[in-house]
């Protein structure tokens, strides 16, 4: 009888932990490529004028910071 009620909780426990493993497998996932996106949308709309200074979009990099910190959350914290 002990047994089975450990293996029960063995087996919920893999469940949980196969769970938390496949959230943080699509959290770093999600994270890298929205990362990836947005700093690539970033460096494509970046312009230089005649003058010789770069603008860019500061939104878009502070997106970008944003998925990459959700991807960093992902690999290390959760």
């Amino acid at each position: 009888m002990s047994n089975k009620v450990l293996s029960a909780n063995d087996n919920v426990d893999d469940k949980l932990k196969q769970r938390k493993l496949v959230i943080r497998v699509v959290g770093m996932t999600a994270g890298f490529i929205l990362f990836l996106v947005f700093l690539g949308i970033a460096c494509a709309t970046t312009t230089m004028d005649a003058q010789n200074h770069v603008h860019t979009n500061w939104w878009l990099l502070a997106i970008a910071f944003f998925w990459a910190m959700v991807f960093m959350y992902h690999i290390g914290f959760s």
